[in-house]
């Protein structure tokens, strides 16, 4: 039997909430247990409104998303779903060198702040930069996304952290050893490779653009 998306979600809340029968859930909801039956086995059946909200204070989630599925279930992960959406959260390099990185884009998505869509699609791992002077080849003016739970292989750029500060670096392996080479072209070439020792890797490059 096909279930209507009201009766699925309706169960989808049961198990994720711990709710063991349709008798608990009525009970708690004052939502008769005929109702719920009437939900489950007939899809094409509505239910009035005041039966709807006390469904959705019950099993604690968004009237929209119970009666329709659009959205995220509560209003937690709706207001993060649509930050996300709008993009990665700017940062600077200088917020990233005292930030607590094992809970860094939990804290990112709590606070209020510009965020930009990345060029390959935008995901909840993403911070975003902008350059402020020239690095190799990503001019001023751009910005750069980077991703803080992807792992990067030999020559791609990524942020590392070091005692003082945060820098744009690119990541070299060879050998079973691992390099970071600065992307200051103005250093000489001898100086620009140090293999990696302190530095902490805190994300890996996604995308570049200037708009």
């Amino acid at each position: 039997m096909t279930m209507s998306i009201l009766a699925r979600n309706i169960e989808t809340r049961k198990r994720d909430l711990g709710i063991p029968t349709s008798i608990k859930l009525a009970k708690d909801s004052g939502v008769s247990r005929a109702v719920l039956t009437n939900i489950k086995n007939n899809p094409d059946k509505s239910i009035m409104l005041d039966s709807a909200v006390r469904l959705a204070e019950s099993l604690q989630c968004r009237l929209e998303w119970l009666a329709t599925g659009k959205g995220s279930p509560t209003a937690d992960e709706y207001i993060i779903a649509s930050k996300i959406e709008h993009g990665a959260p700017l940062v600077t390099l200088n917020e990233l060198v005292n930030a607590n990185l094992s809970e860094l884009t939990q804290t990112l998505l709590e606070t209020n702040r510009e965020r930009l869509p990345c060029p390959i699609g935008n995901s909840h791992n993403q911070i975003v930069i902008r350059v402020s002077e020239k690095l190799g080849k990503y001019y001023a003016g751009g910005y750069m996304w980077f991703d803080v739970t992807k792992t990067p292989v030999s020559g791609q750029v990524v942020l590392v952290k070091t005692e003082s500060n945060v820098e744009v670096m690119e990541f070299q392996s060879a050998h079973g050893r691992q390099f970071l080479k600065s992307l200051n072209d103005e250093l000489p070439m001898d100086l620009r490779l140090s293999e990696i020792n302190d530095q902490t890797l805190i994300a890996t490059f996604s995308a570049y653009a200037i708009f």
